[in-house]
């Protein structure tokens, strides 16, 4: 393979292997219906056809594979400062990507290619909503040498692959985030995404399997057999634990799984992260790149000095596009200001924050208690059947609920700094986003028609990796401060991009 990548050429014939394995995952995510279907009635099926119908799909997938490697090439235009990337088996498709465009050059790895020991490379792009070219089947030291050209627009003139990384200074090893640290934010986070896919996946397979088999799990009053006998609280008690212990034990696998040995390297004035056990992934973050910087800390964190930082880049035309999010789990305090102080140059300037007005926590509790409280007590007033133990649920609920709200309150704020803005949010996660005033894209004020005799209101602060707002706040001091900001960004002379 030519390191300088001046010429079209392909991946590592390995690749084959990579392409294969991909083209099956496709077609199975496809066909996996039918594919369920035909396994549960195979022993009725001739087994000679399915060996001549498994092989000839296997035979068609594997050429469509080698013809995927085969057509697929990519080279640098140093000329145009151009990355072009062929590819396609029938009808040929031509990528050509401005080496200035190029945000993010990443190097992953899953367990097959760890196995045949390939790589792959993404680029992205700050136009592109998904991962702009994927080159999946590279060596390591082809893999980091092109994503240091397409970053540099330049490779130095160099004789071979040994010179390049004796030549290349290894960087420091910044932070590095260790098992414990690790376990720690498993046990401490993701509790409500987590409970939502059990139940999510709980009741897919609890519908599919009664499709199924055409009958009902639980006949009508069996859980009110179960609850009315004795041992009806012991084992709700019991229930209510292993669903506790198995949230934990997925958070921490799934933390386990996709940050295992988490390092940040320091080069020049750039950061590497390296981080996954079963599928490995290498990025650099820039500083001057980052629009978007993420503190947060639940109360038990903030117990182990724990924080959680997510960083968002100028990746994608959706803000909501998780894939250009960099998460740093479980560092401490100083690790965390260490890195918010490289992104951003400054110190957090916190003199006199905006709050809301009470009227957002009123239009809250109207929202998630008022009208849910309305629409309960109407259906319990009207319905023959009578909602059992009402008296305890909904008071239960409108605890929790008016709790929530009330800290949720209380933490928002809005920080307003020289040359940064910073906006907290959340009741049990706080969380505090960082923008610097400089990358600010646009900005919009709001104000509804009855707000304006108590002059309260709403801004809004776009950046290139999404948006940032804050509602029902003394809308004289937003405008004073957003006209602040766009003077500032008039006279900033800063090139991010």
């Amino acid at each position: 393979m030519d390191t300088q990548f001046n010429q079209p050429q392909r991946q590592s014939k390995i690749g084959i292997v990579v392409m294969f394995a991909d083209t099956i995952q496709k077609t199975a995510r496809a066909f996996w219906p039918l594919i369920v279907i035909y396994l549960f009635k195979l022993e009725n099926l001739d087994k000679v056809l399915v060996a001549i119908a498994s092989f000839v799909i296997f035979f068609l997938m594997g050429l469509v594979a080698y013809l995927k490697y085969l057509n697929f090439r990519f080279h640098v235009d140093t000329d145009h400062e151009e990355f072009v990337v062929t590819q396609g088996i029938f009808s040929k498709s031509k990528t050509v990507i401005q080496l200035q465009k190029i945000q993010q050059v990443n190097i992953t790895q899953n367990l097959l290619q760890r196995i045949i020991n390939v790589f792959t490379l993404e680029v992205d792009t700050a136009g592109a909503s998904e991962t702009e070219v994927k080159i999946k089947a590279l060596s390591h030291s082809a893999a980091t040498m092109l994503k240091t050209q397409l970053l540099n627009f330049q490779l130095p003139d160099l004789q071979s692959e040994e010179e390049f990384f004796s030549e290349v200074e290894q960087p420091q090893v910044f932070m590095k985030i260790g098992f414990m640290s690790l376990l720690k934010v498993g046990i401490t986070s993701n509790y409500l995404k987590t409970i939502s896919l059990l139940l999510a996946f709980g009741i897919t397979i609890y519908e599919n399997f009664i499709k199924f088999t055409e009958t009902k799990v639980l006949e009508e009053g069996e859980i009110e057999n179960y609850m009315s006998q004795s041992l009806g609280f012991t084992l709700t008690v019991i229930l209510v634990a292993l669903g506790i212990l198995l949230v934990l034990i997925i958070n921490v696998i799934s933390i386990l799984l996709k940050y295992y040995n988490f390092s940040i390297r320091q080069e020049s004035n750039s950061l590497l992260l390296s981080f996954g056990l079963l599928k490995t992934k290498s990025t650099i973050l820039r500083p001057e790149r980052v629009q978007i910087a993420s503190i947060s800390q639940n109360y038990l964190q903030k117990k182990m000095n724990l924080f959680q930082i997510k960083i968002r880049q100028a990746l994608g035309s959706s803000s909501e596009n998780n894939k250009s999010i960099l998460e740093i789990p479980g560092c401490n305090k100083n690790e965390s200001q260490a890195i918010m102080h490289m992104i951003f140059k400054s110190e957090e300037v916190n003199a006199n924050p905006i709050f809301a007005n009470w009227r957002k926590l009123f239009v809250t509790n109207m929202i998630f208690i008022g009208i849910p409280l309305i629409v309960v007590l109407n259906i319990n007033y009207f319905a023959t059947e009578k909602i059992e133990n009402a008296v305890i649920i909904i008071p239960l609920y409108i605890f929790t609920v008016a709790l929530i709200s009330y800290f949720s309150f209380k933490n928002y704020q809005l920080q307003i700094g020289t040359e940064t803005i910073i906006k907290q949010s959340g009741a049990w996660d706080v969380e505090k986003q960082r923008i610097s005033i400089e990358k600010i894209q646009a900005i919009t004020t709001s104000q509804r028609f009855w707000h304006r005799s108590i002059d309260i209101g709403s801004v809004t602060i776009y950046t290139a990796a999404g948006s940032v707002s804050f509602t029902l706040a003394n809308f004289t001091i937003l405008q004073q401060n957003v006209n602040n900001w766009l003077y500032q960004i008039e006279n900033s002379n800063s090139n991010w991009m």
